[in-house]
């Protein structure tokens, strides 16, 4: 409980970190989304559409320079000497490689991470480029022999990512791999595809995934407790994951799973919701899990972007 209550206050002491801008490196374009702090405080979150440059002033040359933005209460002109900070959307939110545990297309980048899910569930992960994500995990649970733990391992290859202007929205498309040890003797292999379509202020996944390369039966064993699960060689399994910022904030966002692990059995679901409270270092999620055996668990994670 203290960890827990220590992570909660750095987190809420925390405040975004917004790197200086140099005017050059600014791109105009729906594709670019930009979050501007003003000197005065106010934040304004739109994409540029033109750049205004008076470069024959000789006292102030950046007093009339500024750039018009398209915002959603429509377009404003701010000129730079009014700015304190800018950065782009995907640079302020780096955590949008994930929705709880589910895997969103988007590559991790140069979002290096580590993170504590559910208390005794350690994860890292990091990005090779563009294409390549790669993360691990492992529980370490007291007094449960290291053979009961639960490892895993998951990779994935952003093949597509961009943005499409007549859509007004971006899409990412990746395949990957998981391979995870529910205990040492249970090896579970799930190869998947999935698609994330990125609008202003939400992104929707869905993931499609297929068992293969390890039994049918399996019996999960935590110390004196023993369970037997069937899960077929050759189940199709789907998930749906919503991220939404709420109005008016960049820092909350609304998150939810639902899960189906095998389409021929549906009880074999799962539904998650919460809330994550999020910056450019750190985020923090907190939220119920449903499970239709039925019984409902809270869940939480958090994590540190290291770099």
């Amino acid at each position: 409980m203290r960890i827990l209550l220590i992570n909660i206050i750095l987190l809420f002491s925390y405040q975004f970190a917004f790197s200086s801008f140099n005017p050059d490196d600014l791109r105009a374009g729906d594709e670019y989304t930009y979050h501007i702090l003003l000197k005065n405080g106010d934040m304004i979150s739109g994409s540029i559409i033109d750049f205004y440059f008076d470069k024959d002033m000789v006292s102030q040359p950046d007093s009339s320079d500024g750039i018009k933005v398209k915002t959603e209460l429509g377009n404003a002109i701010i000129l730079f000497n009014q700015i304190n900070d800018i950065t782009l959307s995907e640079d302020l939110y780096r955590h949008d490689h994930r929705i709880f545990l589910m895997p969103t297309a988007n590559p991790i980048k140069n979002n290096l991470y580590v993170g504590n899910f559910e208390v005794l569930y350690f994860q890292a992960g990091f990005g090779i480029s563009d294409y390549l994500s790669f993360n691990v995990g492992r529980t370490l649970i007291p007094s449960i022999p290291s053979g009961h733990q639960l490892t895993e391992m998951n990779g994935k290859w952003t093949f597509y990512n961009d943005y499409i202007p007549d859509l007004e929205t971006g899409i990412a498309l990746a395949v990957g791999g998981n391979l995870a040890y529910a205990n040492s003797a249970n090896r579970l292999i799930h190869i998947y595809a999935s698609g994330t379509f990125k609008m202003s202020r939400s992104q929707i996944t869905t993931n499609v995934f297929y068992k293969t390369g390890s039994q049918d039966y399996f019996t999960f064993m935590m110390r004196d407790a023993i369970s037997n699960v069937i899960l077929p060689d050759g189940a199709f399994g789907v998930s749906l994951g919503l991220d939404t910022k709420l109005p008016g904030r960049n820092d909350i966002h609304f998150i939810g799973e639902i899960w189906n692990v095998d389409v021929m059995r549906p009880t074999n679901s799962s539904i998650l919701m919460g809330f994550r409270i999020a910056n450019r270092r750190l985020s923090a999620d907190f939220g119920l899990a449903l499970f239709t055996n039925p019984f409902l668990v809270p869940f939480t994670s958090f994590t540190w972007t290291l770099f």
